[in-house]
């Protein structure tokens, strides 16, 4: 899509991101992002992440995947106060 069709259509841009779809924004015949769904935080995506992790008896190991995820739990809301 281009980014001009991005701009006229967004609403529909929307609808089609949360129906599942990743749409790929061009201007001037090249990309320049990718809109797709936001993947969903929650517990079962956490132990999905860490499931494969060996044992640690201290509990201090984690994937970076996981740590990442997590981490993105706690990060504020760039567009709260915009």
């Amino acid at each position: 899509m281009t980014a001009t069709e991005a701009s006229r259509h967004f609403s529909a841009l929307l609808d089609a991101v949360e129906a599942g779809q990743t749409i790929e924004i061009t201007r001037d015949g090249k990309a320049v992002c990718t809109v797709a769904p936001v993947k969903p935080h929650t517990w079962g995506a956490l132990m999905e992440a860490v499931k494969d992790l060996p044992p640690d008896p201290d509990g201090a190991a984690l994937s970076q995947e996981a740590y990442e995820f997590a981490r993105s739990l706690t990060q504020e809301d760039p567009w709260a106060n915009a």
